[in-house]
């Protein structure tokens, strides 16, 4: 054949066709998948002190195993959609799992911070090609109308992990050495790696139709899918849609804006509770306890609010369309508007309150709570 096959998948092949209970242990293995790589990228602020002692460097060389790391994810999710288009879904999760855990072990084992920090930066790009593609295993598995707890647990998982990171390494690193508790992600990387070998098929559509035809004994010619017009098109499709789509491009934004206010708050919240409370950093990061709770409330009232007005909204316009079940993106945005709306205001209210003249106790505290929400 000379292109790639487009054909209608046998229901024992089709993802959406596979029992409840297979969908969900499959989105369940993947969203663990995706928190040990998303906890690390925050998990060593809580145990830098330990690192700077060991090595004897200066906080700014070694606040770069965040930074790097961060610097790794910016370039490694570009590659995560091409690459599943060509070799499929499966693949990417099974090489990115194993290449996590092997760089997590030598980040583990790093006898200098040089060997430590490149093991950061690797961790972070074979690591993060996953957040690219998790989404259209999400969409491969669920319908429309499935999607939306699915999407609401992993939008958990992405959000809290990274806030909440701090806070066990913090908790734990006057009780265990930094490399043990680096080990503790290693080992849960790996026992992921493991399973997703094991338990995670290949979900693309497109891929499976391929492997069809060649047990079936057709011989498929991919050459055009392994042009450079599928890296092209791939890397290009996301700045098309941010220059097209303004509902893209400015939530787009307001994502950035929350993710980078967040690693912001990683260095500013220790020096304001250092500052003005006289805590050491291991007692400043607790307070990143407050947007985990946030997040994990946004999703509550996710699952108790705004999903039943959804749902009630699509049946509205069932039935007056006489059966037709789709809904305009917009109708998921209400969820948002409140907290994008506060965001600055919250954002001058921990400068004011966190000044020496007018602190309380609480006032930054729920200001970062609020970051959770959002």
């Amino acid at each position: 054949m000379s292109s790639l096959l487009s054909c209608a998948l046998p229901s024992e092949h089709d993802p959406r066709q596979w029992s409840r209970r297979k969908r969900w242990m499959i989105a369940l293995i993947i969203w663990n998948l995706i928190a040990p790589i998303d906890l690390a990228m925050t998990f060593y602020s809580g145990v830098q002190g330990q690192i700077q002692d060991e090595f004897g460097t200066s906080n700014t060389l070694a606040t770069l195993g965040i930074g790097l790391y961060n610097l790794g994810g910016v370039f490694g999710v570009l590659f995560g959609g091409p690459l599943s288009e060509l070799y499929g879904r499966r693949p990417v999760y099974v090489v990115c799992s194993i290449c996590f855990f092997v760089f997590s072990l030598g980040s583990t084992l790093a006898p200098n911070l040089s060997t430590l920090l490149v093991c950061r930066g690797l961790m972070g790009l074979l690591g993060s090609p996953i957040f690219a593609i998790y989404g259209g295993s999400v969409a491969d598995l669920f319908t429309p109308e499935e999607r939306g707890p699915v999407v609401a647990l992993f939008t958990l998982v992405l959000q809290g992990a990274p806030t909440v990171g701090p806070v066990p390494s913090s908790f734990l690193g006057p009780i265990f050495p930094w490399r043990w508790l680096f080990g503790f992600i290693t080992m849960w990387g790996g026992v992921l790696a493991a399973a997703t070998i094991l338990f995670v098929p290949e979900t693309e559509p497109k891929n499976i139709c391929r492997k069809i035809a060649e047990s079936e004994g057709i011989v498929v010619d991919i050459k055009e899918v392994q042009s450079s017009k599928v890296w092209s098109r791939a890397l290009l499709t996301p700045i098309t849609m941010l220059r097209q789509e303004p509902i893209m491009i400015w939530t787009t934004l307001y994502h950035s804006f929350v993710f980078g206010l967040l690693f912001v708050l990683l260095e500013a919240y220790p020096l304001i509770y250092s500052t003005h409370y006289s805590m050491s950093r291991e007692q400043a990061d607790l307070v990143f306890i407050a947007p985990f709770i946030g997040n994990v409330l946004g999703v509550l009232i996710y699952f108790g609010y705004y999903k039943p007005q959804y749902e009630a909204r699509q049946r509205i316009i069932q039935i007056e369309s006489g059966g037709k079940t789709e809904i305009e993106p917009e109708a998921r945005l209400p969820g948002v508007l409140l907290a994008s709306l506060l965001g600055t205001y919250r954002v001058i209210l921990v400068d004011v309150l966190s000044s020496a003249q007018t602190y309380t106790t609480f006032s930054p505290l729920f200001l970062v709570f609020r970051l959770g929400w959002e």
